[in-house]
């Protein structure tokens, strides 16, 4: 009789560890998508030129759903990766990651910028300055 009551336990716990594992699995796996962020721009024929080397963080999104004791925001590091967006278009845009996100809506993404440097053609030194490359570092984050 023992024996009958202690395999019902252990059928038990294995049926509720099975179903918690299920669920753990639907909602961590089956909810989430991937989102491809890449970096372009528009050419604005800045004369003289060479590179905008801009130095990506890490972005953040914010769901619709956010509970009332939540920010809403999730932050997705991009390792400080650099592009040259000089040159780049929508065709042509600089790969930056793939974040695995959870599915919903988003209503607004922040973009942080780490540095941008700009790299200015040295035969035009004495039009900018005597230093050809013109270095930009944000001194705090924008939202």
């Amino acid at each position: 009789m023992k024996s009958k009551k202690l395999m019902s336990v252990i059928v038990a716990i294995i049926i509720i560890a099975v179903i918690a594992g299920g669920s753990y699995y639907a909602y961590h796996y089956e909810t989430t998508g991937t989102m491809k962020v890449s970096a372009a721009d528009t050419s604005t024929g800045l004369t003289g030129v060479m590179d905008v080397n801009v130095t990506f963080s890490s972005i953040a999104l914010h769901s619709v759903n956010a509970s009332s004791n939540s920010t809403g925001w999730t932050n997705y590091s991009l390792h400080d990766k650099t592009v040259n967006i000089l040159n780049l278009n929508a065709s042509n845009a600089a790969f930056l990651s793939n974040l695995s996100v959870h599915a919903g809506s988003y209503n607004m993404m922040k973009i942080y910028i780490k540095s941008v440097t700009v790299y200015i053609n040295s035969s035009l030194q004495g039009i900018y300055s005597l230093n050809s490359t013109v270095s930009l570092h944000l001194a705090h984050n924008f939202a």
